[in-house]
């Protein structure tokens, strides 16, 4: 059953080095993608997106902006059984990328990490504190606080990252 795509951009694949990586993946334009219908998400009732295509042209021969998912109907109707007839005028059936249960899931994922982040971050500057307390200052303690200092902007970001997830200024 094909879907038209409306709503927000999903956000971009990322490199498994990047922060983000693990916990975007619901929102990214990949095949499993988690799909739930208003109809179904109540009962956390959800499947994935199976395959997506582009079509080439519009109704007046131009390039066309449309993409289209394809999902199995078990995952978009209470039953499969019966073909899907849409009636002139019936309201649309809207099929969301996650139910409110899966994104509330995804959403803890997210939060979750940026909390791993910050306490390492928290380490991070501890240690670095600890360093720059030091009555003896040589060049091994001035790499280790460069060395930490790195290390503790590499967290920096990625709780920026992650937090741009949440704020949708990511990945866009």
């Amino acid at each position: 059953m094909p879907l038209t795509l409306a709503g927000s951009p999903l956000l971009r694949h990322t490199d498994s080095s990047n922060a983000t990586h693990h916990v975007r993946r619901f929102l990214t334009p990949l095949l499993g993608i988690p799909l739930a219908t208003e109809e179904m998400e109540e009962e956390d009732h959800q499947g994935t997106l199976t395959l997506w295509f582009h079509k080439n042209k519009n109704e007046n021969g131009n390039v066309s902006d449309k993409v289209y998912g394809v999902s199995n109907c078990h995952i978009l109707r209470k039953n499969p059984t019966v073909d899907y007839n849409h009636a002139v005028g019936s309201p649309m059936e809207h099929v969301r990328v996650c139910g409110m249960h899966q994104f509330q899931r995804c959403l803890n994922e997210i939060t979750e990490a940026i909390a791993d982040h910050c306490a390492i971050a928290e380490l991070w500057t501890r240690d670095i504190a600890r360093l720059r307390a030091k009555e003896k200052q040589d060049a091994a303690n001035a790499k280790a606080i460069m060395d930490k200092g790195d290390l503790l902007e590499k967290e920096i970001v990625a709780v920026a990252n992650l937090v741009g997830i949440i704020d949708g200024s990511m990945g866009k």
